[in-house]
């Protein structure tokens, strides 16, 4: 099985390309073989235009899968790069161009081993939480993120973390300069207990859950009269009334400084087990909440999302896709408000070109049974510096943990 995005310039109206999907149902490969022609229910729903990035001219996405074996399970069809089929994005495209004449020209955007999810996202933030609840939970299940509005509204409180969030980065920052000198925070690579560098000038900087910063923020956010809960114990179980999901928190400070560049698209965490989730996903095993503690804006950055990309791991790699089809949703968010994201979901940090760090409250709320072991060190800031040290030619030096 593979997945084919074409462009059609000029635009289709909506006529003809719900026609063309009537028209257009398989393709003989060199074979002789039929192969199917499966329109992607994103497309069909709804028209998809964007401009070509190389001539700005408006252009029509449309989305299908070429599928050989009618016995073949969806989800496990993908992955093989469709080469089994005998046929190529390229022979499809030939097929639309004849359909559509010389009126309009059709040509390969994007090919990939699994769906390319083309979903836009619009947050509702006006209504509240308890009255949009499926939705929250269809968007979550579908999109791989909702948003939920005042999960932080304590003016005194919320000056309070802000505080302490300063004073545990400074406090991160003094640590490492003074037992690790040789390291230049903002450009070298280092992976430590408490802190790692996620890219140029940005940092993900872990809050021990025996602090009055972590039992500030929890008592906030899982506070008596919070939704929060209710809403994670049923995307964990799945909506399933009366089933009980353990699960548990940890928070970090994920901050990026004046001058942090654009971060690659990457997911927190992989696809670990099968299970089911709109009969295609397995159940998230942790899910994240951003809680900006600035207002983010596109002077000091936020986290862009491609909605849709957490349903399969193959999908890895192809961020650059989303951006050039708009098929992102910018995290543009006021303090106080929580992006709910599940851990599979692609994303990635955006520049900070203000004068002010931008820091993020990032609470990772994980199935019991889940340890995250990739996203940190085991070597302690506070602690003299490791014996082994990876050289990376020049001065630039990543440190690794002893083990």
């Amino acid at each position: 099985m593979l997945c084919a995005v074409l462009g059609i310039a000029p635009p289709l109206d909506d006529s003809t390309r719900k026609d063309l999907y009537e028209k257009a149902k398989e393709l003989a490969s060199e074979s002789g073989e039929r192969v199917r022609v499966r329109w992607n229910s994103d497309t069909i729903q709804g028209s998809w235009v964007v401009p070509d990035p190389d001539t700005d001219v408006p252009t029509t996405l449309i989305s299908a899968y070429l599928w050989k074996d009618e016995n073949e399970e969806e989800r496990n069809g993908f992955g093989n790069n469709g080469n089994d089929l005998g046929v190529t994005p390229e022979d499809l495209a030939s097929l639309i161009q004849n359909e559509l004449g010389e009126d309009h020209s059709c040509e390969v955007w994007a090919s990939a081993p699994a769906p390319l999810p083309l979903m836009r996202f619009e947050a509702n933030t006006e209504t509240d939480p308890s009255d949009n609840s499926e939705e929250l939970l269809s968007d979550f299940c579908q999109k791989g993120l909702c948003l939920l509005p005042n999960v932080l509204h304590d003016a005194s409180a919320l000056s309070q973390i802000r505080s302490m969030v300063d004073d545990a980065i400074r406090d991160a920052e003094t640590a490492i300069a003074t037992n690790r000198p040789t390291i230049r925070i903002g450009e070298d690579d280092f992976l430590f207990r408490e802190i790692a560098s996620r890219s140029k000038h940005r940092f993900d900087l872990l809050i021990a859950n025996d602090t009055d910063l972590y039992r500030l923020v929890r008592n906030q956010v899982f506070s008596e009269t919070s939704l929060v809960p209710e809403l994670l114990q049923r995307l964990f179980s799945g909506n399933k009334n009366g089933s009980t999901v353990e699960w548990e928190v940890d928070l970090s400070v994920v901050y990026s400084k004046p001058g942090a560049n654009h971060q690659g698209w990457h997911a927190d965490g992989g696809h670990l087990e099968e299970g089911n989730c709109d009969n295609a996903l397995a159940l998230p095993y942790a899910i994240c909440l951003f809680v900006p503690l600035i207002d983010l804006d596109n002077l000091v950055g936020f986290t862009q999302f491609w909605p849709g990309s957490h349903r399969y791991k193959e999908l890895v790699g192809f961020g650059p896709f989303a951006e050039v089809a708009a098929a992102t949703w910018d995290g543009v968010v006021p303090v106080g408000k929580a992006i709910v994201y599940d851990y599979r979901l692609l994303h990635r940090g955006m520049p900070n070109a203000s004068t002010n760090n931008r820091a993020v409250l990032q609470l990772l709320c994980r199935k019991s049974w889940y340890q995250e072991k990739n996203n940190y060190g085991k070597q302690s800031i506070y602690e003299g510096r490791s014996k082994e040290v990876l050289k990376v030619g020049g001065d630039l030096e990543i440190y690794i943990d002893e083990s």
